[in-house]
């Protein structure tokens, strides 16, 4: 099938397969730290400041961990940072078993996991494009992580949904430890061989400067940029109460908080695979602007929503 071309690549294979362990296991780890948090504390304040403290200590290495990426060796890098982030995942999970976890613990790992998914991020994205060999299917390969990102984002908060009232947040956290541990075996087989082009060694300062004015200058990419943080930072942290408002709102439990992360991951899936049958990126520009106004216009109709 066309819409699975770019993994003829043997390496991009294994890539794949890592991911689809990384993100499922993500977005339950997702919901089931956001269901323990509510539950140890019963707070939307401290619900927000677990999520700010993980998504700011991402944000902060990431607008330097591009640099990293283009010095060092992509593969290892990834290596190093999922291998943290298993550690971190066991740590987690042993401590919620034992009900020996506590907020500030919590709230210490979570900051943990967005320092070290900052780092990864610009070398996993970058990489992809190392591990294409055919650059025309590029696109495609891009659009298919996109599409089991999204793909995760509907079974993986489901999951944990279902499994947190049978077996508890600890154990959630232990399968996530699991699937952690798998992408760091898995991503052993890829072969992966660094670009022999040398590129004139400069300091990390001015090569990160470098970079920032490049962005800045690029009329597209700024765009690009000021757009994603600004649907980021006002729409999509509506996200981060879902919790509240399942048990408040919906007088729910984790199961329906897990639905309703999951409702969020069917219609960016349908997208990620139209955008993946496309050959080119023309009036892809409309589409997103087009698709940002429906979604303000249904967080606005869900801001009044009483019905599940």
């Amino acid at each position: 099938m066309l819409i699975f071309k770019s993994l003829s690549s043997a390496n991009y294979r294994f890539f794949f397969t890592g991911q689809a362990f990384s993100n499922l296991g993500n977005m339950m780890k997702q919901v089931a730290v956001g269901w323990l948090v509510y539950r140890l504390t019963g707070s939307a304040l401290l619900l927000g400041l677990v999520s700010f403290s993980r998504e700011i200590s991402a944000f902060l290495l990431s607008t330097v961990a591009g640099v990293l990426a283009d010095r060092y060796n992509k593969h290892r890098l990834l290596m190093v940072c999922q291998s943290i982030i298993a550690i971190n995942a066991i740590i987690l999970a042993i401590l919620t078993i034992s009900n020996t976890i506590n907020f500030q613990t919590l709230l210490i790992l979570e900051i943990v996991f967005g320092l070290v998914s900052g780092m990864e991020m610009p070398s996993r994205h970058a990489f992809v494009n190392d591990l294409v060999e055919n650059k025309t299917y590029l696109t495609n390969a891009i659009a298919l992580n996109s599409s089991l990102f999204n793909t995760a984002r509907i079974v993986g908060p489901a999951l944990a949904g279902i499994l947190i009232p049978i077996i508890g947040e600890g154990y959630c956290f232990l399968l996530y430890a699991g699937a952690s541990v798998a992408v760091v075996v898995i991503f052993t087989f890829i072969r992966y061989q660094p670009s022999g082009k040398k590129n004139p060694r400069k300091k990390f300062g001015k090569e990160f400067q470098e970079g920032a004015a490049f962005a800045i200058k690029t009329k597209h990419i700024r765009f690009l940029i000021l757009f994603v943080a600004g649907v980021t930072l006002i729409g999509v942290s509506y996200m981060v109460i879902l919790p509240v408002v399942a048990a408040e709102v919906f007088l729910g439990d984790a199961v329906i908080f897990g639905y309703m992360t999951s409702a969020v991951g069917i219609g960016s899936l349908l997208g990620a695979f139209f955008v993946g049958a496309r050959n080119n990126v023309v009036g892809l520009d409309k589409l997103i602007l087009l698709g940002t106004v429906i979604f303000g216009l249904g967080l606005a109709v869900f801001s009044f929503s009483t019905i599940l």
